[in-house]
């Protein structure tokens, strides 16, 4: 499989289809499949919308897998997920007062083969820039509430991702659902980490509409949640 790495795609600025206002913004970030949409989250987005608001869905894991190149975005996709090297990559992007400390625990990652070391540290400082770029054009749709899906090894970039969201313009609502939400794990991501309002767990196909209505209405809401 050739590869796609080569400083002028890197150098492509983020750009989003559509220009317009928008009441929601979803996120599908880095890393997860690119051969086919995500179910969950268009479901999701199918929900949002029959609230009347518009909403679409942001598939970063396409931008990022374009930015880095094919081969090396797959190779990471398919990366031994205990080892957390897919995530690790996005780690300095949404917590860079711990760079240092990530960057010793990767030199002490034991079975990380050194092909797969070199090209996440290849691909690891491009990950805030794309943070970055990311979320200004998400920004830039004026969306009221940004929601991110988490599963797998998508935790790290999307935690960067709400992050600089709520760094940039705190009055957005931010929201995290996926398999890295389910039970405890939920609770934990909304007492953990400031910069994330709500946490959904499980199945939220007849609440999620409704939810986003009422947040996007009122803003912050902590009274009858689903």
């Amino acid at each position: 499989m050739p590869s796609l790495f080569s400083r002028e795609r890197l150098d492509l600025p983020i750009t989003l289809p559509h220009t317009h206002p928008l009441d929601v913004c979803l996120v599908y970030p880095p890393y997860s499949s690119i051969t086919h949409p995500s179910l969950g989250i268009e479901l999701v987005n199918q929900y949002i919308q029959q609230q009347d608001l518009s909403c679409e869905v942001v598939y970063a894991n396409m931008l990022w897998a374009n930015r880095i190149g094919l081969r090396h975005n797959q190779k990471l996709i398919h990366a031994p997920q205990a080892r957390q090297t897919a995530e690790w990559t996005f780690a300095g992007a949404a917590f860079p007062e711990h760079a240092q400390s990530q960057l010793e625990a990767m030199e002490k990652a034991p079975g990380v083969r050194p092909a797969l070391q070199e090209i996440a540290h290849r691909v690891r400082p491009l990950a805030p820039r794309f943070v970055q770029e990311v979320v200004q054009a998400i920004l830039a749709r004026n969306p009221t509430v940004v929601g991110c899906s988490s599963t797998f090894q998508q935790s790290g970039a999307a935690l960067a991702i709400l992050r600089m969201v709520k760094k940039q313009r705190p009055e957005v609502v931010t929201l995290l659902g996926g398999a890295n939400c389910e039970g405890d794990m939920g609770q934990a991501m909304v007492d953990n980490f400031s910069f994330i309002d709500y946490a959904f767990s499980g199945d939220a196909d007849e609440a999620i509409g409704p939810f986003i209505k009422r947040v996007h209405q009122e803003g912050l809401v902590y009274d009858h949640l689903p």
